[in-house]
């Protein structure tokens, strides 16, 4: 990938992440406005966990850092006007994109995990939480019958039925 040719925002990112998470240079690309909503000089991240095959993907670009974990959670990290004041200077990180970087970080160091629920087959919530704590599913899903966890190196991984119809 040709960091150059990635906006100022989307480059300062990758630059960012890269340091912190150089594994991740392989798998950026320049979004290709296809499966993306943005702008063909954003920044694209897809790689898959080796546990379990769930999709891991970051896209920097339209004003906002979103990360994706799985069929079903995605977060956004808003960049805001400092970020576009200082677009240039590559050592001023702003706190937005540390927390975007951070939160890439615990999902790769198993440090979050996901939970998703089922109704009869049927997506019906998702939460990522921190990884050592329980999951309770009736606090983001409405009467669930089914609780599906995994994390990035599958150490969190399960499957619960929950019983409830």
């Amino acid at each position: 990938m040709d960091k150059n040719k990635l906006n100022p925002i989307a480059k300062k990112f990758a630059n960012y992440l890269f340091t912190i998470l150089p594994q991740l240079a392989k798998c950026g690309r320049i979004n290709d406005d296809e499966e993306y909503e943005g702008n063909r000089d954003d920044f694209v991240i897809e790689t898959r966990s080796p546990a379990n095959n769930q999709l891991l993907f970051i896209v920097a670009g339209n004003g906002e850092i979103t990360v994706g974990f799985g069929d079903y959670f995605h977060t956004h990290f808003e960049l805001t006007i400092y970020d576009t004041l200082f677009e240039n200077d590559k050592d001023d990180i702003s706190s937005d994109m540390q927390k975007a970087a951070k939160f890439i970080e615990n999902i790769i160091n198993e440090n979050v995990k996901l939970a998703l629920c089922e109704r009869n087959g049927k997506y019906v919530g998702s939460i990522c939480c921190d990884a050592k704590k329980e999951v309770d599913a009736n606090s983001f899903a409405k009467n669930p019958d089914k609780l599906i966890v995994y994390s990035w190196n599958g150490k969190y991984d399960k499957v619960v039925d929950l019983g409830n119809t």
